[in-house]
């Protein structure tokens, strides 16, 4: 009996075909009222090439002139450009060592105690020549190029600092406190206040007619306990509302007010329902998760945000349903579809960046969930609309370039990759990245590198967006630093070995990307921090701290290279940047944590200053005539 082929659909999206009888569309195109056709050829199995073919390279090496070619695009607009051709020139004839000296294998059995929770998102990323960089091996080569003794993982960072004590247990609070909600006015006015807020754009998960509808319930009447606890996920709605909104009042000091005794209302009420999903429970579990991770209370956000993908996959967020026709008479039901699609798009965009820094595994995935795209009018529009409930500040596109580069990067399968492995799955990712960055329209486009004199943003940029511009601009920089840095992890090679003339120039083409763009995130922060509004605390702590390490890294391997001192300086403007924010508007959380980074960052520039200062580092007469960086500023 010949086998049962699937229809073109259920094939490209690689799920079941199920016919009900012959000549009949399948049980998923007849769903969703879509044709259901056979007519793709016969599928033949690819035979695999060996990952270090000569073709293989040939693509490298042509990815490679692509990439110099739109690096160069921009050499007028800089005065610090000279030719990459040249300077690659220059590099080919150095030895493996000019990289600075090579540290010496570890033994086969030797174990490496695993990172700390506190430092997993700077562990996994920063490594020289296969050596991982925060571990022993790695803080005895940075004192090597230092002279100091180095010890980076004792920071905490993105995590909580100050651990409360083991006997400390949430506030409790007694069942009439906790339905004994704000004026109902206050309420309507802290909807008012969070729309106007910028931060609105980052937060989409307000639709003010589903909204407002669950203020009303909140403040009903109940008739009885059934109807009482129906009420609870809308309360906390309005208790994570005004948690929210308490802390904008702060930041624009406007008063003192205690957010944080809302926020654990709202939390002690969630708790009560967090078995019951629905649309009211998401909008709160999401409202609070932010509220944390505005403030820097990064554990607590991190497990709201697993609350929340999972119920937004309980409610069908993660499938798209298309629209079959107006439905006036049930236009609430369409319109909580709707939403709870878009925040769907939010739970999805928010997990690639926490997987992405983290090292943790994705929750919501593409082989479980239909990224199938537009996923909604609005989503990263380039139009003023008076309606923005469905805009996002970041583009799930780009999160969905970061879930490959999650898997194929930083997967315990992609760690045992070889360096040929490495190099093709960077350069897979780069040009996607590069179709991602020109899709973009042209007003909010993101750039390499932004020339001086040439402002961020248009001057008739809608609020929406510079918010847009800006997220998407900080995203992309971190995006390829991530992307790009990740290539050092290759020339694991012995001291009388030296890497094929055609990776070398590969990994390096790499190296000068991610530098690129850390010093364009330094440097925008330098010029532009008063932009980012109630958002900086969270900008810094997320974009700052990556950008800082790719260039310490950089600084320890070539320290006499030019643009050393230039690097150099964009570190200790980062600190007088930290340093310069007003401690009126923070919380204690972010104090704490904003004196963490502070203190981190003053670290690095302190080894850096001592490794460019200090004579006589091994291989020192290669890294003095090292000028291959000077291309940077030049797109």
């Amino acid at each position: 009996m010949p086998v049962r082929r699937a229809c073109d659909v259920c094939f490209k999206r690689k799920i079941q075909c199920s016919i009900p009888s012959p000549g009949s569309p399948c049980d998923w195109c007849d769903h969703h009222d879509i044709p259901c056709t056979f007519r793709r050829g016969p599928q033949t199995k690819k035979k695999k090439k060996p990952l270090a073919s000569s073709d293989t390279l040939g693509q490298l090496r042509a990815q490679v002139d692509e990439l110099e070619r739109r690096m160069a695009e921009g050499k007028d607009q800089s005065t610090e450009v000279t030719s990459l051709a040249v300077e690659r020139d220059r590099i080919s004839t150095r030895s493996p060592q000019s990289e600075g000296s090579q540290p010496s294998p570890a033994p086969p059995n030797q174990t490496v105690p695993a990172p700390t929770l506190s430092n997993r998102c700077l562990d996994a990323k920063w490594y020289f020549k296969g050596m991982q960089i925060l571990s022993p091996r790695g803080a005895e080569w940075m004192s090597s190029r230092t002279g100091e003794a180095v010890d980076l993982e004792t920071f905490r960072l993105l995590t909580t600092v100050n651990k409360p004590p083991a006997s400390a247990s949430p506030p409790y609070f007694p069942p009439q406190e906790l339905h004994q909600l704000p004026e109902e006015e206050a309420t309507f006015e802290a909807i008012g206040i969070f729309n106007h807020a910028s931060i609105q754009y980052s937060l989409p998960m307000l639709d003010r007619v589903l909204f407002q509808e669950t203020v009303k319930r909140a403040y009903m009447q109940p008739s009885d306990a059934v109807s009482m606890s129906l009420q609870v996920p809308a309360k906390a709605c309005v208790w994570a509302l005004h948690a929210m909104t308490n802390r904008l009042q702060r930041i624009w000091g406007h008063g003192d007010r205690d957010s944080e005794k809302s926020a654990q209302k709202a939390l002690t009420l969630l708790q009560l329902v967090a078995e019951t999903p629905s649309l009211e429970t998401l909008q709160a579990t999401l409202l609070l998760q932010n509220y944390q991770a505005l403030g820097g209370q990064w554990r607590k956000s991190s497990f709201l945000h697993m609350q929340a993908c999972r119920m937004v996959c309980d409610l069908g967020g993660h499938f798209f349903q298309p629209r079959k026709g107006a439905v006036a008479e049930d236009g609430m039901a369409a319109r909580q579809t709707r939403c709870i699609r878009a925040l769907f798009w939010f739970c999805y965009v928010r997990d690639k960046d926490i997987a992405l820094r983290s090292g943790t595994p994705p929750l919501l995935t593409e082989d479980y969930c239909d990224l199938s795209w537009p996923p909604l009018p609005g989503i990263l529009s380039n139009t003023n609309t008076a309606e923005h409930t469905y805009q996002l500040s970041n583009d799930p596109r780009l999160s969905m370039i970061k879930e490959k580069a999650c898997r194929l990067l930083f997967s315990p399968k992609a760690f045992q990759s070889v360096d040929s492995e490495i190099l093709l799955n960077i350069r897979q990712l780069d040009v996607e990245l590069e179709q991602w960055r020109l899709a973009i329209p042209s007003t909010i486009r993101p750039r390499l590198a932004i020339p001086a004199g040439q402002p961020l943003l248009p001057s008739d940029a809608s609020m929406l967006q510079r918010i847009q511009c800006i997220n998407l601009q900080l995203d992309y920089h971190y995006t390829v630093a991530t992307l790009h840095t990740t290539v050092r992890r290759c020339g694991n090679t012995k001291e009388d070995e030296i890497l094929p003339e055609d990776l070398h120039k590969v990994i390096h083409s790499s190296v000068d990307l991610s530098i690129e763009a850390s010093r364009s995130t330094l440097a925008f922060f330098r010029t532009s921090v008063d932009i980012l509004g109630e958002g900086a605390f969270q900008y810094i702590s997320l974009y700052v701290l990556n950008a800082a390490m790719v260039l310490f890294v950089n600084i320890l391997i070539h320290p006499y290279y030019r643009g050393a001192q230039s690097e150099f300086d964009l570190l200790t403007a980062a600190v007088d940047v930290i340093q310069g924010i007003s401690s009126r508007a923070l919380s204690t959380y972010e104090m704490t944590h904003l004196q963490e980074i502070t203190r981190f960052i003053k670290e690095l520039v302190r080894l850096g200053k001592c490794s460019i200062s200090r004579p006589g580092i091994e291989d020192d007469h290669h890294h003095h005539h090292d000028h291959r960086h000077d291309h940077h500023h030049n797109e």
